[in-house]
């Protein structure tokens, strides 16, 4: 099948299909100030990017030249990446969902499947979405999404500021689970990888499955970092349900120092990873905690206890 005619069903709806097709340019077909949202549009991809893609939708607008005279000049569309359809990909995503069932690829054909999310004729600027346009209370609210998620990252942590070796805590992103690991929201500004190799071996095959959750907390080593790409790797030092139940268990019988040293589930804390468990704990456990640790049982095998 040549790539000019393979078409690939997005799934989303059986009517928008994605054609793969050569370089070329669009014809002008319609003027910036006339667009609105909703208005469909179709395109073709020129460049991709982690954020989104650039859309070339055939559109234009009216300008000046050197000499004067009235010319058209090409827009090209910002296709924001949160404006995929829920099952589309690309190919610059540094990881994909098992839920993605069509990859955009550079010079792909959009068909039937892109409406007019925002358009500026005084800036020039044109957005377009997958998604449904239905009023313009719609496009406010998520034109304002938009912007509050945008400052967000500008309020998080460059790559470049984490070292190797960082202990930090995290959250499982919203969708962020795959067959290979999982995305961790670290206060960095890309969410970070653990991939299923930095976690523990007792959680290898499906295990690890079972064990993580969305919107779980986890605490993590920073194992790569690659700011150049955007990149941040971590490992798994354990999440908030399997510390609290160690410490638990490390207060709760007199053997905990020989079931620290034989259980391939028991972690090494380090007093900083301590600290924050204990702090992200409920108040009836953490009193519950204190308790124990502060009994006469205790003695033999106490370890430093942060009192707040």
């Amino acid at each position: 099948i040549k790539r000019s005619n393979a078409l690939l069903e997005l799934g989303f709806h059986r009517s928008k299909l994605l054609k793969r097709s050569s370089s070329r340019r669009m014809k002008f077909q319609h003027d910036l100030e006339e667009l609105k949202a909703g208005d469909a549009v179709n395109g073709r991809i020129v460049q991709l990017y982690k954020g989104g893609a650039l859309i070339d939708v055939g559109a234009f607008r009216r300008t000046k030249n050197a000499r004067g005279e009235v010319v058209q000049k090409p827009v090209a569309a910002w296709l924001m990446r949160d404006h995929f359809a829920e099952n589309v990909g690309s190919e610059a995503d540094p990881v994909r969902s098992s839920s993605i069932q069509s990859v955009l690829k550079l010079n792909d054909e959009l068909i039937d499947c892109l409406r007019v999310w925002q358009a500026l004729p005084a800036s020039g600027r044109l957005r377009v979405t997958m998604r449904e346009v239905d009023n313009e209370q719609d496009v406010i609210e998520s034109k304002q999404k938009w912007i509050r998620e945008r400052n967000a990252r500008l309020r998080k942590r460059p790559i470049a500021s984490f070292n190797i070796g960082d202990e930090v805590e995290g959250v499982i992103a919203p969708n962020g689970i795959y067959s290979y690991g999982v995305q961790v929201n670290i206060g960095a500004r890309n969410p970070a990888l653990l991939h299923v190799n930095q976690m523990p071996q007792w959680m290898w095959g499906e295990t690890w499955k079972q064990e993580l959750n969305e919107d779980e907390k986890l605490y993590l080593k920073v194992f790569e970092v690659d700011s150049k790409r955007g990149r941040i790797q971590v490992e798994l030092i354990g999440s908030q349900k399997q510390l609290e139940t160690q410490l638990l268990e490390l207060v709760q019988t007199d053997s905990a120092r020989l079931r620290r040293n034989t259980s391939k589930r028991m972690v090494n804390m380090s007093t900083t990873i301590e600290q924050l468990v204990i702090k992200n704990m409920n108040d009836e456990m953490r009193s519950n905690l204190l308790e124990l640790r502060n009994s006469s049982e205790f003695a033999a095998t106490a370890r430093y206890l942060p009192t707040e």
